[in-house]
C-alpha cells in the first residue's frame, strides 16, 4: 500500500505567517485577511522558502533503490538471533538536555533572503483603512463623522476621527471625505497608497463613473448634477497629484478585520463630535 504523502500549508501572508499542518488551521490565518497569500505543500523546504519569500524549487523524492537478487555467500559461523532492545525510559528533563544539545545551524543565505524579504515588505504598500459614519443617516437631525487608520504604527499619529463639515450629514459624504483626507495625508508619497473601505459607492465613484463625469462636465445624463460632485472632484485633483496612483481595495464592514474595525470605532467618534462652524 502506497505510503500517503506528508502535506503542509504555508502561510505568507496572514494573521500569523507559518507552516501549518491541518487546512483549518491554515483558514484560521488567513479568511477574510486582506491580502492572505498561502499555498500547499508536499515538501517541507519548499514550505518554509514559501513564507519566507524565496523562490520555490519543487523537491523531488529520490527514487527507491532496487535491490539485486543474488545469492549471499554462507556464513562460516551462524549468526545469533536479533535481541529487542527495550525502549528507553527517559524523562522530560533527558529530553530537553538532548534537544538544548542540538546546535543551532545558521544558514547566511537563508538570512540573506530573509533580509531580503523584509526589505521588500517595507516597499510595499502603505495600508490605509477609512470609513464613515452618519448617525440618524437619512434624517434632518443626523450627524456624522469619519475615521482614517493607518496600519503601520509609525503613522498612528495620522490617525483621525473627525465631525464631517458642512450642512449636508449623509454617510456617502463621509465616506469620500475619509479617502479624501487619507489622500493628502499618504506619509510617504513615492509608495503606493492602499485604501481599504466597505463603502461600495465610494469604490464605485472614484473608479467606475467618475472619469465619464469629468469629461461629462462632471453631470450625470444630460444635464443631471453629479451627486457630492464637490467631494469628487477634490479627490480627482488629489489623485492627480500623487507620484503613484492610490489603488481601493473592498473590506465587509463589520467582518471582523481589525483595520476597519478601528475606522469605524474612529468615524463613530467623529460623528458624535460638536458641529463644525
Amino acid at each position: 500500500m502506497a505510503r500517503p504523502k506528508m502535506k503542509v500549508y504555508a502561510v505568507r501572508v496572514g494573521r500569523q505567517p507559518g507552516i501549518y499542518n491541518t487546512w483549518k488551521e491554515c483558514q484560521e490565518q488567513t479568511d477574510r485577511y486582506p491580502g492572505a497569500r498561502f499555498q500547499s505543500f508536499t515538501c517541507m523546504e519548499d514550505a518554509q522558502a514559501f513564507v519566507y519569500g524565496v523562490e520555490v524549487t519543487k523537491c523531488r523524492p529520490s527514487k527507491p533503490t532496487v535491490l539485486e537478487k543474488r545469492k549471499l555467500p554462507q556464513s562460516p559461523t551462524p549468526v545469533p538471533p536479533a535481541k529487542r532492545v527495550p525502549p528507553m525510559k527517559d524523562t522530560i528533563v533527558d529530553r530537553v538536555k538532548r534537544v538544548s544539545a542540538i546546535p543551532i545551524h545558521h544558514d547566511p543565505e537563508l538570512e540573506s533572503c530573509m533580509a531580503a524579504w523584509e526589505a521588500r515588505q517595507i516597499d510595499a504598500y502603505v495600508d490605509v483603512y477609512t470609513d464613515g459614519s452618519s448617525l440618524g443617516n437619512g434624517s434632518g437631525s443626523s450627524s456624522a463623522g469619519y475615521g482614517v487608520y493607518w496600519v503601520d504604527e509609525r503613522f498612528h499619529s495620522l490617525n483621525q476621527a473627525c465631525r464631517l463639515a458642512g450642512p449636508v450629514q449623509t454617510n456617502n459624504r463621509a465616506e469620500l471625505t475619509a479617502i479624501l483626507t487619507a489622500i493628502r495625508l499618504n506619509p510617504e508619497p513615492s509608495r503606493p497608497l492602499r485604501i481599504w473601505t466597505d463603502s461600495q459607492y465610494a469604490i464605485k465613484c472614484i473608479n467606475v463613473w467618475m472619469p465619464r463625469w469629468r469629461s461629462n462636465n462632471w453631470k450625470r445624463g444630460y444635464d443631471a448634477e453629479v451627486s457630492n460632485k464637490d467631494l469628487l472632484q477634490e479627490i480627482d485633483k488629489a489623485i492627480g497629484k500623487c507620484e503613484i496612483r492610490p489603488t481601493l481595495e473592498y473590506v465587509k464592514g463589520h467582518g471582523g478585520i481589525f483595520g476597519n474595525e478601528m475606522a469605524d470605532k474612529l468615524a463613530n467618534e467623529g460623528a458624535r463630535l460638536p458641529v463644525l462652524p
